[in-house]
């Protein structure tokens, strides 16, 4: 008997073929953000996670932001999660969602997508300027030179000063005081470079770090037979102050308990 004949009789008896795909969609991951500030300032880290429900095998993740550009396609961690690390922009606001699959290529059953969950960027404190005292175009073996870190006059709740040395954190430190000045020995050669500066404050209840400063630039005077020497002292240098970077995390943490 043809369906069409069937479908009044099954009527009558509240019977129905079944109309559900097997493919159709699996339920929807949760989204959650770390750490959950309602806001974040430029330059923080944040982190998206995403998790399926159930204890059935996933296949990856997906995470889109809200145009619904896909921005990272990843297998699951061994919890069964996804992240998505970011550090925050102001380009970074917006909606983010995220969604799984089961299934080998070709035969892939997606989920829905999560809930969005919202960010919200501000600027970063404004940044401080930087200057050498003494300055001179070029600097000798010897000599000392301090790098002066200056906060703008409208900022009031400074909690410590970061340096850094073409671009690696070299030294951190707290202070409540509105500059700072770090004494540098010019040792060799590698000491050249760029350098800046920045400072962190307390915003919302923890540690924001300011913007960079401006570089500025530290050159040195060679002198004849000398650089074989001053390059196996000097090259100490970042060696040990890079360590510093590990500390700075700590301190900033410690500062903000």
């Amino acid at each position: 008997m043809e369906l069409t004949l069937l479908l009044p009789v099954l009527a009558s008896l509240h019977i129905f073929p079944s109309l559900v795909s097997p493919t159709a969609p699996l339920s929807a991951p949760t989204l959650s953000l770390h750490p959950p500030h309602p806001e974040f300032f430029e330059g923080e880290r944040l982190t998206l996670r995403c998790s399926a429900p159930g204890a059935g095998e996933l296949t990856g993740y997906q995470f889109f932001n809200q145009s619904g550009e896909r921005l990272l396609e990843t297998p699951p961690d061994p919890y069964r999660e996804a992240r998505l690390h970011l550090t925050a922009q102001l380009a970074t606001t917006g909606a983010y969602s995220c969604a799984y699959w089961r299934g080998a290529s070709g035969q892939e059953t997606p989920s829905e997508k999560s809930q969005p969950v919202s960010i919200q960027v501000k600027d970063a404190p404004a940044a401080p300027s930087l200057s050498l005292n003494p300055r001179h175009r070029v600097y000798h073996a010897g000599d000392s030179v301090g790098l002066v870190c200056l906060a703008p006059p409208s900022v009031d709740r400074v909690k410590g000063f970061q340096y850094f040395g073409d671009g690696i954190a070299v030294l951190a430190l707290a202070s409540s005081k509105s500059s700072y000045t770090y004494n540098l020995n010019i040792t060799g050669p590698t000491v050249f470079g760029s350098y800046s500066c920045s400072y962190w404050v307390r915003l919302s209840g923890r540690n924001v770090p300011a913007r960079r400063s401006e570089p500025v630039v530290i050159s040195m005077r060679a002198h004849a037979g000398s650089w074989s020497r001053e390059l196996a002292v000097g090259g100490s240098f970042f060696t040990l102050n890079s360590l510093i970077f590990l500390g700075t995390y700590f301190l900033m943490k410690r500062e903000g308990s």
